[in-house]
């Protein structure tokens, strides 16, 4: 797999923007993917242009060296990084329903202690259910921050994030969490459980 490196790309979706309605609504997935995931996308890049020891690395390997880089540059490559490595991460784990694959087991006996974090997460961030050697479990981060990739997989991840339930669910992130299940990609679910290497290094 070609590593994802500068120039910065978006990511493919395995769908329409259209195809999460009545779940996610096209305008907020236009927003989501075109222009809030573009837009760190492009301030990454900007930023990279001028680093040339950068260039060869992902937005991961961006994070993990970030203290390589001059000081003045290092609290925007964390945010705009994590917001890449992040959002690709609940892109691919959002799929329509279809009913084809069944729900796993293991990660919805955290649906409820995964949904309590999601609906109370003071501010900005996201909420991951992370398969660690033995086990599973809920973590949340804040804004941007993300999983070191010594420290378990991201199974799954949830943006919470006004801007990715705001214009159709206003004020009540709650509903916004218990309507996402019903867009879970449980064949990518599955996938990242079965992998023997962290999710996080692709991005």
């Amino acid at each position: 797999m070609k590593k994802n490196i500068y120039p910065f790309e978006k990511m493919e979706l395995g769908y329409n923007l259209n195809e999460m309605t009545p779940y996610i609504e096209k305008e907020i997935m236009d927003l989501h993917y075109n222009k809030h995931y573009n837009g760190y996308i492009v301030a990454l890049n900007a930023i990279v242009e001028k680093l040339s020891k950068a260039q060869s690395m992902t937005a991961t390997e961006l994070i993990e060296n970030v203290e390589s880089f001059p000081k003045n540059s290092q609290k925007d490559i964390l945010f705009n990084a994590g917001g890449i490595v992040n959002h690709e991460l609940f892109l691919s784990n959002i799929a329509p329903p279809n009913g084809k694959v069944s729900e796993n087991a293991e990660v919805m006996k955290l649906r409820d202690e995964f949904s309590a974090c999601a609906k109370k997460l003071q501010g900005s961030g996201w909420v991951a259910i992370v398969s660690y050697a033995t086990e599973l479990r809920v973590i949340s981060f804040a804004n941007h921050e993300t999983l070191p990739c010594d420290c378990g997989k991201v199974v799954l991840m949830i943006d919470v994030w006004e801007h990715a339930y705001y214009l159709q669910y206003k004020n009540d992130r709650a509903k916004f969490v218990d309507e996402f299940f019903s867009i879970i990609n449980w064949e990518e679910v599955n996938k990242r459980i079965d992998a023997k290497n962290c999710n996080c290094c692709k991005s």
